[in-house]
């Protein structure tokens, strides 16, 4: 669908900014665009340090959760990290373990099915776990609305320490320590961190309190925190922004993790620089993948692994699974997303509530997330679940609808329900699915102006200002994610000299630009959207929407824009 340009403006004194950070004055426009406007912020921004990073001991019940997880693992206690089957889950769930057997605590871990557990603790589980002798659980990337779980658990005389970011219900469960920042009595001063990096922050204080030397897996257990946080899709602002920096920077530098390492050879990222895409697209897919189509313990294990020669043996052999898997995966998710983004087309509905009974439910998320990229309408994708009668599903939102109060009004259809704002997870009786469709729709207050993707335009520019200096300027502002967006700029009246189709699937188009200088221009994936212009003679006349960015192919560097939307001018 076209996207409507939105030039965003700002009052700030550029030239000022310009001089005081020593950046161009389109970077300057660029920070003021995203609300950094002091010297201070500019600073903390461009130089994301780990001194950023906010005092540990300030999450509630950080002290108490501390105190007991030492107390198990002196007095040899054994632990049981309960963790869950996606990026943030696995990575939070490797950092505890690492953490607590660095000092010598007795620690296993227990990762639910999704499809035959679902998310978070479950009754069986927790009595399976009471029965091996666990005496402490820690909920890693759940808890925070298991109520009934962790009661039975302190019933079965286990201690249960929660570590969640996921928002609390009314009701908080009787644990003996819950640190959430997003609980109503917690002053953290930031709200955003994913599940990993309250598991880094608890692993910094327990070695601290411990009276260790945390610096030597600190680098490890960071990259771990960095890579949650780029894949769980938090605000990329503040502390998660110093977390993702530094920890792709610890990725890329090389960290002593033969299950990591193991990853990126195979997937032909080792030795090279670990950013966004990479972290996103390629490492964290086939991390999930493993949860989606096979036991997400797989991925766990991956990340385990020792140095010995049989360990990096098997750490070879689960990073091309988990590869595998992420292509299987792929292959699946096209296929239903197609099938989905057909029907909406004929759907009249402002919230799209869908059901097929045939999907894995394991790829839901992502086949919602994919409707609801292409349609800008919140999407619930919902499949049959193991249990007759019942259906699971997962919803992904727009800007401007937050999905979990719509969907939070609405608990009483659900059996298990849990999210955030942009994205939720529930399961419910099929029974129930067109009514919550009714009832989703007869409350949005959306309008059609709300389903109108935006693309929003920093600064308008010529082609003199598309520079190599300019695109490494630019690069300092990355990681790019939520409430960071990656810098958009529009250039006017450019001619276009000639498209070419290229890929593997020839869906990529590269465009050469005549001005006073060649530019080179490439659009991923944007054949379909752009098929028109191929039709036109050329040259042509357009405006485009594009990014800059560091083309790098063969040990050679150019500045390259991508090409995000064009407007043909005609002759």
């Amino acid at each position: 669908m076209n996207a409507e340009w939105v030039y965003l403006e700002t009052d700030a004194d550029l030239e000022l900014m310009s001089k005081t950070l020593g950046v161009r004055p389109i970077t300057a426009k660029v920070l003021a665009n995203r609300g950094i406007r002091s010297k201070n912020s500019a600073i903390k921004f461009l130089n994301p340090a780990r001194k950023f990073m906010y005092d540990a001991a300030l999450l509630m019940d950080m002290g108490k959760a501390v105190s007991i997880t030492y107390g198990a693992i002196i007095t040899g206690k054994k632990i049981t990290v309960y963790g869950d089957y996606d990026v943030d889950g696995v990575s939070g769930t490797v950092i505890l373990v690492k953490a607590i057997r660095s000092l010598g605590g007795v620690v296993s871990y227990y990762i639910p099915g999704r499809e035959d557990e679902g998310y978070g603790m479950n009754a069986a589980a927790v009595e399976v776990l009471a029965k091996s002798g666990t005496e402490l659980i820690i909920a890693c990337d759940n808890g925070i609305s298991a109520v009934q779980e962790i009661r039975l658990a302190r019933e079965l005389n286990m201690d249960v320490v929660v570590i969640d970011h996921h928002e609390p219900g009314e009701e908080l469960p009787e644990a003996n320590a819950i640190i959430d920042h997003k609980r109503a009595d917690c002053a953290y001063p930031f709200k955003h961190l994913c599940a990993a990096a309250l598991c880094y922050k608890f692993a910094e204080e327990l070695f601290k309190h411990a009276g260790a030397d945390f610096h030597e897996m600190d680098s490890e257990l960071l990259a771990f925190a960095g890579l949650a946080t780029v894949c769980d899709i938090v605000s990329m602002t503040d502390e998660n922004r110093v977390i993702a920096v530094n920890g792709l920077a610890a990725i890329s530098r090389g960290i002593s993790n033969p299950g990591l390492n193991a990853l990126l050879l195979v997937r032909s990222l080792l030795g090279k620089q670990i950013g966004v895409y990479e972290t996103g697209y390629i490492i964290g897919p086939c991390i999930n993948a493993a949860g989606r189509l096979e036991k997400a313990d797989l991925a766990v294990e991956l990340f385990l692994l020792g140095d010995s020669v049989s360990d990096k043996e098997r750490a070879y052999e689960l990073a091309g699974v988990l590869s595998g898997l992420n292509d299987e995966r792929k292959r699946l998710t096209s296929n239903y997303a197609q099938k989905m983004i057909e029907a909406v087309r004929l759907e009249n509905q402002n919230v799209y509530v869908l059901f097929d009974a045939d999907m894995p439910e394991s790829i839901a998320g992502i086949v919602a997330g994919r409707v609801k990229d292409t349609s800008n309408h919140p999407a619930i994708v919902l499949t049959k679940a193991s249990v007759p009668g019942y259906v699971k599903g997962s919803a992904r939102s727009v800007s401007g609808y937050n999905i979990f109060e719509e969907l939070y009004a609405h608990r009483k259809f659900f059996k298990r329900f849990g999210g955030h704002e942009m994205a939720a997870g529930l399961t419910m009786r099929e029974e129930y699915i067109d009514e919550l469709r009714k009832r989703l729709n007869g409350a949005c207050t959306l309008t059609d102006a709300d389903f109108v993707k935006k693309l929003y335009i920093d600064a308008d520019l010529c082609p003199e200002d598309v520079t190599m200096e300019l695109a490494l300027e630019l690069a300092r502002l990355a990681p790019f994610g939520p409430d960071t967006p990656e810098p958009v700029f529009t250039m006017r009246n450019i001619i276009c000299e000639s498209i070419d189709r290229i890929g593997s699937d020839k869906k990529t188009l590269r465009f050469t630009f005549g001005t006073s200088r060649k530019l080179k221009g490439i659009a991923f994936g944007k054949y379909d959207e752009f098929a028109s212009a191929l039709d036109a003679c050329f040259p042509l006349k357009m405006d485009i929407a594009f990014n800059i960015d560091v083309n790098e192919y063969n040990g050679y560097s150019n500045v390259q824009m991508k090409v995000l939307g064009i407007v043909l001018i005609p002759n």
